[in-house]
């Protein structure tokens, strides 16, 4: 089973790249973040067209996560709390796992977003202490340590490195979540670049598993297409 989290920056936008991971990697799963589109606008023939199952939470502008499957989702829940209005998070159950597509707020607009950031990552680790198969992906907006910053001076008291954002993504690692990156690698691979700085890339991008084994793959070759997203996807391939 291959599960891909992906930061397209505009789905409608990205949809040619998207077809072509579709038809090179063949993903069982795509979570996608930042869609930036309401959900009646979401191109859900082109995923039909695939014979994929959607669970979508949309968002003008801004935003926007989904879960793109093979088989049908169940159990679907978007949000973490009743009172956000951002698409910030979706999770449904498919092919007996788990899944959720996050897209956590990088906090960098003003202390009360720096805040929120805080409090997200809380309830993201807090949501999750089944023994259930579950696989989290999508952009963290947060690099957990230096290795993660491939120019790591020049991101020093950044909102995506801070000791407090660190902390609290800890304890999303604490519920026994995994990070298979560093185990398979015991080294980084970036995963996002400003495009202003494209020289200095990050990775904020994870997939986290809880029970489950697998092997991850950063498919760096989407960075060189036409029209990229500032991410490039990362695929695992669940073993």
């Amino acid at each position: 089973m291959k599960i891909v989290t992906w930061n397209v920056n505009s789905v409608r936008v990205r949809l040619p790249l998207l077809e072509e991971l579709i038809k090179t990697e063949n993903p069982d799963v795509i979570l996608l973040q930042e869609t930036k589109c309401m959900n009646d606008v979401f191109p859900r023939e082109f995923f039909e067209s695939y014979n994929y199952h959607l669970a979508i939470h949309g968002q003008k502008t801004y935003n926007g996560v989904a879960i793109i499957s093979k088989y049908p989702i169940e159990n679907i829940k978007c949000n973490l709390d009743d009172e956000s209005v951002e698409a910030r998070y979706i999770e449904g159950f498919t092919n007996g796992k788990y899944v959720a597509s996050i897209y956590v707020p990088c906090g960098n607009k003003s202390p009360e977003a720096y805040e929120y950031k805080q409090k997200f990552l809380s309830q993201v680790a807090s949501r999750w202490d089944s023994d259930d198969e579950i696989v989290l992906g999508g952009d963290f907006n947060v690099a957990m340590s230096d290795k993660d910053i491939q120019t790591p001076e020049k991101w020093v008291g950044s909102v995506l490195c801070t000791p407090e954002v660190r902390s609290e993504m800890q304890k999303v690692f604490d519920k026994s979540f995994f990070d298979v990156h560093v185990d398979q690698f015991g080294k980084n691979d970036f995963t996002w670049w400003d495009y202003r700085r494209p020289n200095e890339g990050l990775r904020i991008d994870y997939i986290l598993v809880k029970n489950i084994a697998g092997k991850l793959e950063t498919l760096r070759k989407y960075r060189q297409m036409e029209r990229p997203s500032d991410h490039v996807p990362v695929m695992i391939t669940l073993t």
